[in-house]
């Protein structure tokens, strides 16, 4: 019986023959779909940019003061997270939790090695810079986030100052009045009627109590 070999050198000369009078089809289709794109009406091109950071926002070891409401809620979620996960699994003891599981659970929610997962970063939305990342609606906006660098030192650092001035216990008492949502929590920490009080971060901001409560 006759066999026919074929050579793999053979082969491979074809298959880049192939290629070569394929790839020119593939770029003129991809030119043409994207001329027609710009010409029809109604269409939208998007285009977005890497924030331009402020000499504040680069640098600083804190959170600027318009970023500060962003980096607040961004600690609420995360200790929110943390007892939510913990009392899910723990039913039986009914939100009551001794002081030490309390510390050990806040410990572990803003532990700056868990923050870094997250992804917090800032991001450029309608010429305004957020903070994006778990707990804030700016993550799911469109846009490019700039993370890394001081960002998670960031909210590692307003962690501590909570745990400073407010205390764990306190703290999760708050979350302790409403388990079922984090409006409660974010309230507390968040939105106190009174100047330059840490729990006052998103009191007087263009974001009102009313507003972050429609997006949680």
């Amino acid at each position: 019986m006759y066999q026919a070999v074929v050579s793999p050198v053979l082969l491979r000369s074809r298959s880049y023959v192939f290629a070569s009078c394929l790839l020119p089809l593939l770029l003129l289709l991809l030119e043409s779909f994207a001329q027609s794109t710009e010409d029809s009406p109604g269409m939208q091109r998007l285009t977005f940019k890497t924030p331009d950071l402020t000499e504040e926002e680069e640098h600083s070891p804190f959170f600027p003061k318009s970023l500060r409401c962003d980096g607040c809620r961004a600690v609420a979620h995360l200790l929110f997270s943390a007892f939510d996960a913990f009392n899910r699994e723990h039913r039986s003891l009914r939100y009551d939790l001794p002081e030490s599981e309390i510390l050990d659970l806040t410990e572990e929610a803003c532990g700056l090695a868990k923050i870094r997962e997250q992804g917090y970063g800032i991001k450029d939305i309608d010429g305004t810079h957020r903070l994006s990342g778990p707990g804030l609606e700016t993550e799911h906006m469109p846009g490019v986030i700039y993370g890394g660098g001081r960002w998670a030192a960031r909210v590692y650092e307003m962690c501590g100052s909570f745990f400073e001035e407010v205390g764990e216990t306190s703290i999760y008492e708050a979350y302790q009045r409403n388990p079922q949502t984090k409006i409660e929590l974010e309230t507390f920490l968040c939105n106190e009627q009174s100047e330059g009080n840490i729990r006052g971060s998103c009191h007087n901001t263009q974001k009102s109590s009313n507003e972050v409560k429609t997006e949680l």
